[in-house]
């Protein structure tokens, strides 16, 4: 995605929105292994341009490897989400320290 030209180009930036990427990710625990697909963005941020849309992830596709067919999907949706969910409160929090820092220093 970074090598798209508006992507690449600085000058097209002030005409991007980015509201929502779907990517593809392979996963291992110790209950399961496999890929995913994941989307992750502001969902529905286009339809109502609200500023303070939450950031949401959803798993669309689940696929697990033939060892671990038995395993319950469901649950390892569920972990994988709250992983996800782990990772994003943790960058946001740093992000909200980094804010803080800087209007603490001005």
């Amino acid at each position: 995605m970074h090598e798209h030209y508006l992507i690449k180009e600085k000058e097209n930036h002030q005409y991007i929105e980015l509201a929502e990427i779907e990517a593809s990710y392979n996963f291992s625990y110790h209950a399961a292994e496999g890929n995913c697909v994941v989307q992750f963005g502001f969902n529905g941020y286009f339809k109502k341009r609200l500023s303070n849309i939450e950031f949401s992830i959803d798993i669309s596709t689940l696929n697990l490897k033939d060892e671990y067919k038995g395993v319950n999907k469901k649950k390892v949706r569920l972990y994988l989400l709250q992983e996800f969910e782990k990772f994003k409160m943790e960058k946001y929090n740093w992000l909200k320290n980094q804010d803080e820092k800087y209007t603490t220093d001005l």
